[in-house]
């Protein structure tokens, strides 16, 4: 019964997190990074084999890829037992939408060279999730309410692409585009 009121609450204090400004660093290429962050808003436990089995096909030898996975509830969707995907939900916040420490420890403390985020939705959780992973340069899909957290936005057709096809349609514009981020 606390739950609805609990989760109103906290939506209403994360969409008014301060959102902390992005500065890109110097990469060479961007589709042959060696430290890879992916982020993810999902709401079922399809969505979960669904990125596991996409993590599968993408790691590859010298590339450490970690996947940020938030459900935006109280319930847990499944046991995560791949080091490499980090799932939280609600209860990883206060009631005040602060993130709890070892949530905290698990965005900030970690740094990667390239981000690419799949979430399709307005979320003000997602929002200031992605504006605090440290990652070099930041793509994901276009949304009016996150440009300002993506160096570089990408159309996402939620219809027809799954996790493995945006992925691949983001690696090919960075590589067509010659992306060189340099360090403000």
């Amino acid at each position: 019964m606390l739950e609805p009121i609990k989760k109103v609450i906290q939506l209403f204090f994360a969409g008014r997190q301060k959102i902390r400004s992005h500065r890109m660093r110097l990469i060479n290429d961007l589709t042959d990074v060696s430290q890879l962050a992916l982020f993810f808003c999902i709401n079922t436990k399809e969505e979960l084999k669904e990125i596991a089995d996409f993590l599968v096909k993408i790691k590859t030898p010298g590339k450490q890829v970690t996947a940020y996975v938030f459900c935006p509830a109280y319930d847990t969707l499944d046991v995560v037992t791949d080091k490499s995907i980090l799932f939280f939900n609600l209860t990883d916040f206060t009631i005040f939408a602060k993130m709890k420490e070892e949530l905290k420890s698990n965005i900030q403390d970690l740094s990667f060279e390239l981000m690419v985020s799949f979430v399709r939705t307005s979320n003000p959780f997602c929002h200031f999730l992605l504006a605090e992973i440290n990652a070099d340069f930041k793509v994901g899909p276009n949304n009016p309410d996150m440009t300002n957290v993506y160096d570089l936005c990408v159309k996402y057709d939620t219809d027809n692409l799954g996790f493995a096809h945006f992925h691949q349609q983001v690696m090919h514009y960075l590589s067509v585009l010659n992306i060189e981020a340099k360090h403000n």
